[in-house]
C-alpha cells in the first residue's frame, strides 16, 4: 500500500514533469493536502522560508492558480488548478506523440522482420500506428467492422482521402448500407472469414478471430509472406470470385 510520503514524492515529481518548479510543486501539494493556508503554515509544512513562499505564491497567482483572502491573517487557496493541469497534460501528450513519431522516422525500421503479438492490445496498437503512417495502400479483409476497435468508416474514408489505395473486403452488410450506393473500394464476401487481414504498404498484419474478437496477431514485412497475402486478397477481389459467390 502506498504511503503518504510516497504519494507526496510521486505527485511532486509529476508536477515537476508538467513544468512547475520545485517550490511551486511543494506549495501546490501543501495546498491540496491542507486546503486554504497562511504563509506561516505553508512555510512550516514545506520547509521553504517565508520570503520565497511569498514570491512563489505571487507567481502561482499570476498563472491564475492561487487566490488569497482579504481577512487577517491572509490565507491562500488553489483555484483553477484542475483545468490548468488538464491543459498541460494534453499538451504534454501531444508533444510526446510528435517526439515519438520523430524518433520512429529517424530510426531504421527492419521492414523484413516478422513479429508475433501475443496480446490483442499490442496487435491493435501496432495496427493503428501503421494506419497513421500509411502512404500507398491499405487492403483489408474485415469480417465485421466492430471486431477492430478504432477502425471506423470515418477513419477508412480519411485514409482514402490522403490518396491511399483502399480496398476493403467484408461481410459487414451494415458497412455497405452506410453508403447511398456500393462504393468501388468495398467488396461484399461470404461466408465471413474467421480472421482479420490488412496489407498496409509493404507490411501484412493478420489476426485470427476467437469468439468474434481479435486474438493474438502476426505482423510481417517479409516479401514472401506479404506476396502470399497479396495473392489471397487478389483472389477475393477479382470479379471471377464475386461471380462465383453470386452463384452459390
Amino acid at each position: 500500500m502506498i504511503t503518504i510520503r510516497e504519494l507526496e514524492e510521486s505527485l511532486i515529481g509529476w508536477l515537476r514533469s508538467l513544468g512547475f518548479t520545485e517550490r511551486e510543486s511543494h506549495i501546490i501539494f501543501h495546498l491540496i493536502s491542507n486546503g486554504p493556508s497562511t504563509v506561516a503554515s505553508i512555510s512550516k509544512g514545506t520547509g521553504i522560508p517565508r520570503p520565497p513562499v511569498y514570491i512563489t505564491l505571487k507567481e502561482l497567482a499570476s498563472k491564475g492558480l492561487v487566490s488569497k483572502t482579504h481577512s487577517r491573517p491572509t490565507s491562500y487557496s488553489l483555484s483553477g488548478l484542475t483545468s490548468y493541469l488538464r491543459e498541460r497534460v494534453s499538451h504534454q501528450l501531444e508533444f510526446s506523440r510528435k517526439m515519438l513519431k520523430f524518433v520512429e522516422a529517424m530510426l531504421p525500421r527492419d521492414s523484413g522482420a516478422t513479429r508475433v503479438h501475443e496480446e490483442r492490445r499490442s496487435f491493435l496498437e501496432s495496427l493503428m500506428r501503421s494506419l497513421e503512417d500509411v502512404r500507398v495502400r491499405f487492403w483489408s479483409v474485415i469480417p465485421y467492422l466492430h471486431v477492430v476497435e478504432g477502425l471506423s468508416i470515418k477513419r477508412i474514408l480519411r485514409i482514402r482521402s490522403k490518396g491511399v489505395e483502399v480496398r476493403v473486403a467484408t461481410s459487414d452488410a451494415n458497412l455497405l448500407r452506410s453508403f447511398l450506393e456500393a462504393p468501388s473500394f468495398v467488396r461484399f464476401i461470404q461466408p465471413p472469414p474467421p480472421f482479420f487481414l490488412a496489407i498496409i504498404d509493404r507490411r501484412a498484419l493478420f489476426s485470427p478471430l476467437i469468439e468474434d474478437r481479435l486474438s493474438y496477431g502476426i505482423e510481417s514485412g517479409e516479401e514472401a509472406i506479404v506476396k502470399n497475402y497479396e495473392r489471397y486478397f487478389s483472389h477475393i477481389w477479382s470479379d471471377d470470385y464475386v461471380v462465383t459467390l453470386n452463384k452459390l
